[in-house]
């Protein structure tokens, strides 16, 4: 409903209700590109859709949202996701979207050896982004955009306001350059990154490569040797690209090692200067799964809350797949 949304560029507005709260406002910022995985897996085997099974894949949709957002006592949530992708075409044919950091990456094709998707991904993860997009709202950034920047410039825009509280929401780990509270839905863990972490995982990701978006790490140094230089006790958010661009010359000699190094900071950086103004924030209201709604129709309220009780006595987590088993 319109009423429930408030754009981030109309914030400033008076009549805005975040802005007559006598305490913060919690807005869950959420990097949704992991959901298909991660509720996708649950239905690998099945290559037929059905209305059964896309019935359940909403209500996992629905129960893994509700956990998260109530979790973390969220007013409102702003779920952003990839551009639309068209899995009819085949991997053949198909051509990713050219973004800023393809023109920086000149030592390998930037995510050019990606495998592709597998097919239950393709069957299963448009419908789990559909559920998101009209279910709860989430936005897709433009196709030369990535999901994470879009998020990392909407939290560094949010928390400009004294009155929010903003959380990070994804299962990326290059979203933990973003300072703040960070709840990584995958692990169900949340901890809170203070600047000089988040700088440390930067430069720590700008040493050691990323494999999965094919950017070379520096030869010879693994994951320990990097965390063992970003953890130097000298190493802060002013001296450490200066400790980083030793490392590289070290190895590489002065001209190479400036010009990879760079290379790696553009590649490995998240954006926090994109436009994010036309981005809305959905008012969270706690939703009963399809399967619920159901149950409370054939059974009634009294028995379903009493199944409810019953299962919450056992540890059994409700929301999830005890009782429906999805």
């Amino acid at each position: 409903m319109e009423e429930e949304k408030i754009y981030i560029q109309d914030l400033d507005l008076k009549k805005c209700p975040i802005n007559q709260k006598d305490d913060n406002t919690t807005i869950t910022v959420i990097d949704g590109d992991g959901f298909g995985f991660i509720v996708g897996w649950h239905f690998a085997k099945h290559f037929s859709v059905t209305k059964e099974l896309v019935s359940e894949v909403n209500a996992k949709v629905d129960s893994f949202l509700n956990t998260i957002l109530s979790e973390m006592n969220t007013d409102y949530v702003l779920g952003i996701l990839e551009a639309e992708v068209d899995y009819n075409i085949p991997d053949e044919e198909y051509m990713p979207s050219i973004n800023f950091r393809h023109k920086y990456a000149s030592s390998k094709g930037y995510k050019s050896s990606r495998p592709s998707k597998p097919d239950w991904y393709k069957l299963w993860g448009p419908l789990i982004q559909k559920r998101l997009v009209e279910r709860w709202g989430f936005q897709r950034v433009p196709p030369e955009v990535e999901a994470d920047d879009m998020v990392a410039s909407i939290a560094n825009k949010l928390r400009q306001y004294s009155n929010i509280d903003v959380i990070v929401c994804g299962n990326d780990k290059d979203l933990h350059q973003i300072p703040g509270v960070f709840y990584d839905y995958k692990k169900n863990e949340s901890w809170y990154i203070d600047e000089i972490s988040a700088t440390r995982s930067l430069y720590k990701q700008v040493i050691m490569g990323d494999s999965t978006d094919n950017i070379p790490g520096l030869k010879g140094y693994g994951k320990a040797k990097a965390t063992t230089i970003v953890e130097n006790e000298k190493f802060n958010e002013k001296s450490a690209y200066l400790y980083t661009i030793k490392e590289f010359v070290s190895v590489l000699g002065e001209d190479a090692g400036i010009q990879s190094f760079f290379e790696n900071y553009m590649l490995c950086k998240l954006r926090t200067d994109l436009n994010c103004v036309q981005y809305y924030l959905k008012k969270f209201d706690p939703v009963e799964s399809d399967t619920m709604v159901k149950m409370r129709e054939l059974l009634g309220d009294t028995e379903v809350d009493s199944i409810i009780v019953e299962n919450s006595l056992d540890n059994s987590d409700f929301s999830g797949s005890s009782l429906f088993d999805i």
